[in-house]
């Protein structure tokens, strides 16, 4: 779940034989479009040269090891995220956002023993979302329709014994 999805594009390697492998993890749909005129106002502007498709949000990147750098883990890892706000303390907890920067993160540390499928989440809280109409039935429903039927049931009972 991402607020403000940027697209992100490869440029081409600096070097002669520097081949980075480039893998896209999240994709817009196919009916995106990156706007590119993103002067302040009150929409943004479309344009006819916008690009449209699906474009990579979030990319992994790995390329071998460095020339002049030793590593023990013998290569070099990246992940690069068009939004900035994703993992933050707000968005953390929303879809699976907490699970991804898990494996994220165990894969940037070549920990691939880590890398199980997705683990069940226990359920912390419920949401019941109701409209206003809903809600107002459900409120006469518990404040007369419920005190109601007692005092009904207690009416009842009171004619019977009578009898």
């Amino acid at each position: 779940q991402m607020v403000l999805p940027r697209s992100i594009s490869s440029a081409a390697a600096t070097r002669a034989g520097e081949v980075a492998q480039i893998e896209p993890l999240a994709l817009a749909s196919d009916e995106a479009r990156v706007i590119s005129d993103i002067r302040p106002g009150p929409v943004p502007r479309e344009s006819p040269t916008d690009p449209i498709g699906s474009v990579p949000l979030i990319v992994a990147v790995e390329q071998g090891s460095l020339p002049g750098v030793t590593a023990e883990r013998g290569s070099t890892r990246l992940v690069v995220a068009g939004d900035s706000a994703f993992l933050g303390n707000e968005m953390i907890a929303g879809l699976a956002n907490r699970d991804f920067a898990a494996h994220v993160v165990n894969w940037l540390l070549a920990r691939n023993e880590l890398l199980g499928t997705l683990g069940p989440r226990p359920i912390r809280e419920y949401k019941l979302l109701m409209t206003a109409g809903q809600l107002q039935t459900v409120r006469w429903i518990l404040l007369a329709g419920l005190p109601g039927a007692v005092l009904l049931l207690g009416a009842l009972v009171t004619f019977r014994r009578r009898k």
